[in-house]
């Protein structure tokens, strides 16, 4: 099972199987009911995502590089990511809902994207910013973020859980 989206820049995700446990998840599982298959063209940039980077990895890597970077700087400033592992979206936990759409839009004023993730995406009480990280980030943006994100919070008198 994986993800096109995250992954590879299209939409989508895929499974696979032998062809019984394909067929039986097809006509069971309840998101499959309704799903359509994957447009010709999502798949065609799934398929030039995955030539691109066989072709040249280093934007993978500058990708691993950046998602060690914010986490590590993130975690020495004491931000709970959730038990985020190393994922280019990293959440960090705000708690209140209100809070996490009020730091959201904060954020945005400043020229920062982060969409907050809210009930019922994740249980009352457990909001959190969804930090997504790109290889052309740089670690003066990263650490930029994290920053303002601690200093809005700070200036909103939202107290972040640690």
């Amino acid at each position: 099972m994986g993800t096109l989206s995250k992954g590879l820049g299209a939409c989508g995700g895929y499974l696979a199987g032998n062809k019984p446990l394909i067929e039986y998840l097809k006509y069971t599982l309840p998101g499959f009911i309704f799903s359509v298959g994957l447009s010709p063209a999502l798949a065609a940039a799934a398929l030039e995502s995955i030539r691109m980077i066989r072709k040249d990895n280093s934007p993978v890597r500058q990708l691993q590089e950046n998602i060690r970077c914010f986490v590590s700087k993130a975690k020495g400033m004491g931000f709970n990511l959730c038990k985020a592992g190393e994922s280019a979206i990293v959440p960090i936990l705000i708690g209140k809902d209100d809070c996490a759409f009020a730091l959201s839009a904060a954020l945005l004023e400043r020229g920062i994207f982060v969409p907050p993730a809210v009930y019922p995406a994740v249980p009352i009480n457990t909001a959190r910013l969804r930090f997504c990280l790109t290889s052309c980030h740089t670690g003066d943006q990263i650490e930029h973020t994290l920053e303002a994100l601690q200093e809005l919070a700070d200036t909103m008198n939202i107290a972040l859980p640690g």
